[in-house]
């Protein structure tokens, strides 16, 4: 046993008696976990709300639960929106399309069936760390929401050639130009050509939406998880799969953090939207190289609407790329990645 890991701490929220002392004796007996308490009122867990935000605990919360006709569903849309940070894996039996749709869009960062009980440290240790999880009897719903997400784009996507679908994908992979011509053995000048026809076919007017339809296509289609919070071994195949490159490259990342998020900071407090598209631009570039696929994603979210002049909801996308942040610090430290 490694005593120096840090533990999973987890409230139970279930109003079955039965369910509830199961959970807590899996928990007491898993390595790696810690069950701060449990509950079996709507009462009972609105009195423990501070502690539970406080301590950063998962809160493992049956979707069926029931107290003053308000499921788990109106509790965790309540909980969320008074802290997104807050992380929560709901149990069930059971669940349509339209509310697993739901749950994701509202921040919920798991989805466990109350049966898969040798999955349950899994789910909460992923969602401890900074991750996510759904069970794979759910997967199949997952699948069909990201599909619904995208329906209007398929004709388009149709009309695309082989050559134009391969560049789109460098361009996904944050590669220029010139390095997709020779990854693809076309001249410079084709490449062009090719992203050109794309953009008319698709109607978007630059790279970062071309990425961005790239992804809602061909990955968030057949990815029924959600992005990943570190994928090391996905990174290292830019470097030959020499992971401790890598390694190298994550520590100097993480090491200019805080930096970032300052000027982030400063940029927001000053209502500067062009120091912010440089600021995240850089960035983005960067993230390519580190295997951070969730960040990577809130970032090109946020980058894709301030090269748009869509300011909208800047503060609040601005405050997910911070979140995601924290999520993989979070994760790195728990795994001692760099220690």
């Amino acid at each position: 046993m490694n005593s120096n890991k840090p533990q999973i701490q987890v409230f139970v929220a279930d109003d079955d008696a039965f369910v509830r002392t199961h959970l807590l004796s899996t928990l007491h007996h898993s390595e790696g976990l810690r069950c701060l308490g449990a509950v079996g009122s709507f009462e009972e867990l609105r009195e423990n709300v501070r502690a539970l935000t406080k301590s950063n605990a998962v809160l493992l919360l049956d979707l069926d639960f029931r107290g003053q006709e308000k499921d788990g569903a109106y509790i965790a849309e309540n909980l969320l929106r008074r802290n997104p940070e807050i992380k929560i894996l709901l149990l069930t039996v059971n669940i349509s399309e339209r509310k697993l749709e739901y749950l994701l869009k509202l921040g919920v960062r798991g989805l466990l069936l109350k049966s898969d009980h040798t999955n349950l440290k899994r789910a909460l240790t992923n969602v401890g760390a900074g991750g996510r999880y759904v069970s794979k009897m759910f997967s199949h719903l997952l699948l069909d929401v990201k599909k619904a997400r995208i329906n209007s784009f398929d004709s388009s996507f149709d009309l695309l050639s082989p050559k134009e679908r391969d560049v789109l994908e460098w361009i996904y992979k944050g590669k220029s130009s010139s390095v997709i011509a020779d990854a693809l053995n076309i001249s410079l000048d084709s490449v062009y050509v090719y992203k050109s026809r794309a953009s008319k076919k698709l109607g978007v007017n630059n790279d970062i939406e071309l990425a961005k339809r790239f992804k809602m296509y061909f990955l968030d289609a057949v990815n029924v998880a959600s992005p990943k919070v570190l994928d090391l071994a996905k990174a290292s195949e830019n470097f030959n799969g020499k992971l401790e490159v890598v390694i190298d490259i994550l520590r100097l990342f993480v090491e200019a953090l805080p930096d970032f998020v300052s000027k982030l900071e400063n940029c927001l407090a000053e209502n500067d939207t062009k120091a912010l598209l440089a600021l995240i631009h850089k960035f983005y570039g960067g993230l390519c190289y580190v295997g951070a696929p969730e960040l990577q994603s809130v970032v090109m979210d946020l980058l894709l609407d301030l090269v748009n002049s869509r300011y909208g909801h800047t503060k609040q996308k601005v405050s997910q790329v911070l979140q995601s942040i924290k999520r993989l610090q979070s994760y790195i430290e728990a795994e001692g990645l760099l220690s």
